[in-house]
């Protein structure tokens, strides 16, 4: 099928249900379907007649942004997502490749826009989702104007290798990745989260961007009939306090916003028996914090690896983590868990031989989930031997569980040794005082380069950088310990919300001192 199909089975089926809760807006399955076939008229007849046709969507998470990127879907359009966040300078190049027609946005991005438009010619009619900016039209007069829209480009087969998404690839240099996401790998994913899911009825809160990851897993609640509630903005208390009153049974979080979660809820008493999976996804955490959580929250804690490239590649599941915490084969809090659905995961030296379970070598994937870039060559180089390779260090135990170590290039190379930032943030993140931590290199005349800790500590702790230095060489000796530590109030941060090292590393080449 293609992604329209997967929403449109359910919502035909659950039409008086409720779809969608963005504060005081709610919606029913057929309203959100109505929006989404008017928007799909706005942008279709280009997308039926000249193959599929690049839009942009740009702007925060709202009922507006859901609504649209169903009927960019229903239209046959490709989606093509950027982050509220990002400018119009660091998102040129993405968009000179991607050539979208039709934007989106958010009234606040309007000027961003007015630069888009003026760098990239194809960008030809704008769409504000809250109202009416200099002219360009806005949903509402959208959804005034046009018919509702039911496609024609289908085929019986599913349209396998049409494009659904263009996404752009986090932290590139030079020539951007954009990764071409198609129907058949659109259907893995939503095939794997329904097995994820095992068939619950979900209630899913959408603070994830609808940009990256919220937005097919926002799809994904909708297309098995749950709601998605939407939070515009991230507050500690707010978050709690929407679990109790709407019965939230699933959200996808950052370790960082864990961490503000679990301190509020240890300090006062919500009711968060509702949630059946906290999905936790992008950086490790700690086995502690894991075991804070699991008593926080209950045993509803999940962990996840994948990339743009692959989708989800291993899971962690709420039993197998929660009997970790409980003292049940412990070391799995480290674990990303074992292959899901659409992925198979091996290990790959760098010669290109497969390595057996204990082997520590480069992370390597085939499956449904695998996309291709958009430039065929960076296709071939990330794509060898039959498997996607990551770039990620890791291995896999006799069970199959995977252990993510660190990427191939975010290593300090001192003296010859090769030592894995995550390796040493890891040991650093056990310090109950230490809230997040980034391992950088540092330049050092003698030795080449010399490993450097950034942390930021808990509200209403303190810890000395000797305290963080001492406690990592009793734990992995004195080669792979910080040489020197700083204690920063937040970490500098990508649009999808990676913790940004080159933005570190900049700030502390402008501050170290002259000669």
């Amino acid at each position: 099928m293609v992604p329209i199909d997967h929403y449109d089975t359910t919502a035909d089926r659950c039409a008086n249900d409720v779809a969608v809760v963005d504060g005081t807006v709610t919606l029913t399955f057929a309203e959100l379907t109505a929006m989404s076939r008017t928007i799909a008229a706005a942008v279709g007849r280009g997308c039926a007649d000249d193959g599929p046709v690049p839009v942009l969507l740009y702007g925060g998470n709202s009922y507006q942004f859901l609504a649209s990127m169903l009927g960019v879907m229903r239209a046959g359009g490709v989606i093509v997502p950027l982050h509220a966040p990002s400018t119009a300078e660091s998102s040129l190049p993405f968009l000179t490749h991607t050539q979208p027609r039709c934007a989106f946005y958010d009234r606040g991005r309007a000027d961003e826009v007015r630069q888009m438009q003026r760098a990239v010619p194809s960008l030809r009619e704008c769409i504000c989702l809250d109202g009416r900016v200099d002219g360009d039209r806005s949903l509402d007069d959208v959804l005034s104007a046009h018919p509702e829209y039911e496609p024609s480009w289908m085929d019986p087969s599913g349209n396998a290798e049409r494009p659904v998404y263009y996404w752009a690839t986090s932290g590139t240099t030079g020539e951007p990745k954009v990764v071409v996401e198609t129907c058949r790998c659109f259907d893995g994913i939503l095939k794997t989260m329904r097995g994820m899911r095992a068939g619950r009825r979900s209630v899913s809160l959408a603070l994830a961007p609808m940009t990256h990851g919220g937005g097919p897993s926002s799809f994904a609640t909708l297309a098995m009939g749950g709601t998605v509630v939407i939070l515009r903005t991230f507050d500690a208390h707010e978050v709690l306090r929407t679990i109790e009153r709407h019965g939230v049974t699933e959200l996808w979080l950052p370790p960082t916003a864990l961490y503000l979660l679990v301190e509020l809820a240890e300090r006062r008493a919500y009711d968060l028996s509702s949630l059946t999976s906290v999905m936790l996804g992008m950086a490790g955490i700690s086995p502690d914090k894991l075991k804070r959580a699991v008593r926080v929250f209950g045993p509803c804690i999940e962990h996840s690896y994948g990339q743009i490239e692959t989708s989800f590649v291993t899971a962690l599941s709420s039993k197998v983590l929660t009997d970790a915490a409980d003292g049940i084969h412990p070391e799995r809090l480290h674990s990303s868990g074992t292959s899901v659905y659409m992925n198979r995961v091996a290990i790959m030296d760098e010669a290109g031989h497969l390595l057996a379970a204990g082997g520590q070598g480069e992370i390597v994937v085939r499956g449904t989930g695998v996309k291709h870039y958009m430039n065929p060559q960076q296709t071939a180089e990330a794509q060898q031997s039959g498997w996607h390779r990551t770039g990620d260090i890791g291995y896999l135990d006799d069970d199959g569980f995977l252990y993510v170590v660190g990427r191939i290039k975010d290593v300090v190379n001192m003296a010859g040794f090769k030592i894995p930032a995550a390796e040493v943030e890891r040991i650093v993140m056990e310090l109950e005082a230490v809230q997040e931590c980034a391992v950088v290199a540092v330049p050092d005349a003698v030795r080449g380069e010399t490993i450097k800790a950034i942390i930021v500590v808990r509200p209403g702790h303190a810890i000395a950088p000797t305290a963080v230095i001492q406690h990592c060489r009793a734990r992995l000796g004195n080669l792979k310990s910080p040489h020197s530590v700083e204690t920063w109030p937040d970490l500098p941060r990508s649009s999808v919300g990676k913790v940004d090292k080159r933005q570190i590393r900049e700030r502390l080449l402008s501050t170290a001192p002259a000669g």
